[in-house]
């Protein structure tokens, strides 16, 4: 989603990874497209295509993984739509 500032990941998926009640997580605002939602964040390791980034996510209770611009940060990359593949490269110092 190439309007998403933050990466998203469902519940479900959180609750595979931790196990921190989302009830005690700090809720977070976030303009959407349908609208202002408070859901709750966390800071947890994204790992993309040999590219690990600690992050902090926002919990979706739907279905959704969005990759947010923030994994990206600092970074080069390059979108391959023949091959479904995002390229990455440290963004050099000036």
């Amino acid at each position: 989603d190439t309007g998403a500032s933050l990466t998203t990941i469902s519940e479900s998926e959180y609750r595979k990874i931790s196990s921190t009640p989302l009830s005690s997580l700090k809720k977070s605002r976030f303009r959407t497209a349908n609208g202002v939602v408070n859901i709750p964040t966390d800071m947890i390791t994204v790992s993309v295509s040999g590219n690990q980034r600690e992050l902090k996510v926002a919990i979706s209770p739907d279905d959704v993984r969005l990759l947010g611009v923030d994994f990206f940060d600092g970074k080069i990359f390059t979108v391959d739509t023949e091959n479904a593949s995002v390229y990455m490269v440290d963004s050099p110092v000036e």
